[in-house]
């Protein structure tokens, strides 16, 4: 189980080939053995077109609950306070969101 009020990343399940990687960023309400309860925001992993790398880009433009099974998560990564990774995750908290049509993010 996961602390209350950790910072993490939740890394899910792909759901099909040509879906992005769905990732969760946020601060951790509840654990238990069978399912975590974050309050944050959705981003989906992209390649950027001009420097060809993976960044991650925001789906959600207010952070929001989501209770998440495990039996769903790829990975869940515990992020410290003041370290390289926390200074990574509140730069892309800033990044503008992906175009959306519908469901679907239109990635650039």
């Amino acid at each position: 189980m996961i602390e209350s009020e950790k910072k993490v990343r939740i890394v899910m399940q792909k759901q099909g080939n040509a879906d992005p990687v769905t990732i969760l960023r946020g601060d951790v309400v509840q654990s238990n053995p069978n399912a975590i309860l974050i309050t944050g925001k959705r981003f989906a992993k992209v390649i950027d077109a001009a420097s060809n790398r993976a960044e991650e880009k925001p789906l959600d433009d207010k952070q929001k609950t989501y209770l998440i099974p495990f039996h769903a998560v790829r990975f869940v990564e515990v992020i410290a306070e003041g370290s390289p990774e926390d200074l990574l995750d509140r730069k892309i908290r800033q990044e503008p969101l992906i175009r959306r049509k519908g469901s679907y993010a239109l990635i650039d």
